[in-house]
């Protein structure tokens, strides 16, 4: 198990709150990786800091198309919507996701993980591949959904969810603390 970070920050005086980390999260960018077991309390609040700037910077982009005859009070209206929208969903944990429904969290998250990685295994031994490109994500969760049709099916995929679930909030729980 990884050590608990406990480097310091220059005292800002401001207060510190604890965060949870799961262990053995490292973030990669190609040949770069930060391990966030050993990365310091500056360097993750900076990458909070910065993702957050660059989700809500992304999800004011828009096309030529969708700019087209629009006016700028218009297109500022749509930027303003738009990051709100983004805003809204940060907050509520349900960004990111491609499959037009919120993101699983909790138990929901691990039940989800379990079925695709039993189906993923399923279409192997039968030579059959995942689905891919656009539309993927709505193909899959149908194909999770017919698989977790069968009680017998979802009751084991629960199961082993919630082990995973129990695991990782243990593991995280004495892995990692921000406490000075």
């Amino acid at each position: 198990m990884a050590k608990a970070n406990k480097a310091s920050v220059i005292d800002t005086g401001a207060d510190m709150i604890e965060v949870l980390i799961p262990s053995g999260l490292v973030l990669k960018h190609r040949d770069w990786e930060i391990d966030t077991a050993t990365a310091s309390p500056a360097t993750l609040a900076y990458l909070l800091q910065n993702g957050f700037n660059q989700s809500m910077v992304d999800s004011a982009a828009l096309s030529n198309k969708e700019q087209e005859g629009k006016t700028e009070d218009e297109i500022a209206e749509i930027v303003l919507d738009k990051k709100s929208k983004r805003f809204d969903n940060i907050v509520a944990g349900t960004v990111g996701t491609r499959a037009g429904g919120p993101r699983a969290v909790g138990i929901d998250k691990y039940i989800k993980d379990v079925a695709v990685e039993w189906i993923k295994k399923i279409a192997a031994k039968k030579g059959m591949k995942m689905p891919e490109g656009k539309g993927a994500a709505e193909r899959l969760a149908k194909i999770v959904a017919d698989y977790m049709s069968d009680d017998d099916r979802a009751e084991a995929v629960k199961v082993e969810a919630r082990s995973r679930m129990d695991r990782d909030q243990e593991a995280a729980a004495t892995d990692f603390t921000f406490a000075a």
